[in-house]
């Protein structure tokens, strides 16, 4: 049984493809357990060597709380 999973990707990254997160994700929810969550978080034009723009930050920092908030019990 696997626990709760987050996985985040950026769609414009030259070091990861994006290709393989996907795959990965949907490994994962293939031999994952129905009852935990799988959440897959693409910021769309992000990569390891751009820097994102504070709204982008907002969100991508939104997404994470709100899923460690839900899964930690504390909503």
């Amino acid at each position: 049984k696997y626990p709760a999973t987050l996985v985040m990707t950026g769609s414009d990254d030259d070091r990861v493809v994006p290709m393989h997160t996907y795959k990965y994700a949907a490994r994962l929810q293939e031999v994952g357990s129905k009852e935990t969550p799988l959440l897959l978080h693409t910021d769309v034009g992000g990569s390891h060597g751009r820097s994102a723009t504070e709204s982008e930050k907002v969100r991508k920092a939104t997404n994470f709380a709100t899923f460690l908030i839900r899964e930690l019990g504390m909503e």
